[in-house]
């Protein structure tokens, strides 16, 4: 979460309950690919096609 808030400052909760849901496989490839993500609705975006494929 302190890496997604200094890229993108503070973001809502709906987004930090999203992030809270990752495996921790999930959340090693989220920093991977943190800092190419330009802005928060990229997060969103991937992390709603990370999700979703797990729920799959």
């Amino acid at each position: 979460m302190r890496l997604v808030n200094q890229r993108f400052g503070e973001i809502g909760e709906p987004v930090i309950e999203q992030i809270h849901k990752l495996s921790t496989e999930q959340l090693e490839e989220l920093t991977d690919v943190l800092f190419t993500l330009s802005a928060t609705t990229d997060l969103e975006q991937w992390l709603h096609l990370r999700l979703n494929s797990v729920d799959s």
